[in-house]
């Protein structure tokens, strides 16, 4: 202890580690709350690595970017793809169609079908895929264990209302892509 028999008083200063609440964890609210930090009486500096924050933030956001014009170049791809489908069942059921006209059926007769079928592919397409995507996600968490690599975060499988929100868009997707077809191909 002879290294500290001169020393009268701490030379390190004061400090003093803030965790935020979850509901305050946006960089806005951390920088409002350094500020009234640094308002406070015998307070000297704040530290709470802004720079990292802010660049994660902006690869965050470059994500969130990326995925939006992802999700939209697979939404017109798979739209073209129904709809070229679609179209290609019309094609082999022309003679049919063209029966169905001269017998005197009406629009709705002919195009109705087409719709349920294009729903319900979009439905089971849907669902088949994310039955596959959850089969895969429980082969692949029974090998994963949650140790010291996954504790800081919890895996979990999408969410219900989100899993009803895809089968729901595949089933627009499916609808919009047969009235496409429809569009083209009946010229009503």
């Amino acid at each position: 202890m002879a290294l500290l028999e001169g020393i009268d008083e701490n030379p390190l200063p004061d400090s003093l580690e803030i965790i935020l609440s979850g509901n305050s964890r946006k960089l806005g609210d951390l920088e409002k709350l350094a500020n009234d930090i640094r308002a406070l009486p015998n307070v000297q500096d704040v530290e709470y690595a802004q720079k990292w924050l802010s660049r994660f933030t902006g690869v965050y956001n470059l994500f969130q970017v990326t995925g939006l014009v992802l999700a939209a170049i697979f939404f017109i791809a798979t739209l073209l793809i129904v709809a070229n489908t679609i179209r290609l069942i019309m094609y082999t059921r022309r003679k049919e169609i063209e029966i169905m006209r001269i017998v005197g059926a009406d629009e709705a007769f002919i195009k109705y079908p087409l719709y349920i079928e294009s729903l319900l592919q979009g439905f089971f397409g849907g669902a088949t895929g994310l039955l596959l995507l959850y089969i895969s996600y429980a082969m692949t968490m029974s090998k994963v264990e949650q140790d010291a690599m996954f504790s800081f975060f919890e895996i979990k499988f999408i969410p219900a209302t989100f899993l009803l929100g895809i089968v729901g868009c595949s089933m627009i997707i499916g609808w919009m892509g047969c009235l496409f077809s429809i569009r083209k191909f009946l010229k009503f």
